[in-house]
């Protein structure tokens, strides 16, 4: 059993090493897509996310606050993370 630690976006938005621990899944993949279309003015620029606790809100959440601030910086690390939004 992987044991991981909880996400807290005020003290993990700093961490750009995040994104090593992302696997995609379909409502993070459809929340990440609606939030970055209302970004471009292509949707609603307001969401809600909701689940049960541990279901990746906060960590979701850190993901997309991460690529606004632009915090990403290693074209490496972005590449990768898109191979697995995209699988």
């Amino acid at each position: 059993m992987t044991i991981r630690k909880s996400i807290n976006v005020k003290y993990d938005i700093s961490d750009t090493k995040i994104l090593d621990g992302y696997f995609s899944t379909s409502s993070h993949s459809e929340i990440i897509k609606n939030v970055f279309s209302g970004v471009l003015d292509e949707g609603p620029r307001s969401h809600i996310a909701f689940g049960p606790y541990g279901a990746g809100k906060s960590f979701v959440t850190t993901i997309i606050s991460g690529f606004l601030a632009k915090l990403y910086s290693d074209e490496e690390d972005v590449l990768s993370f898109i191979d697995r939004f995209n699988e």
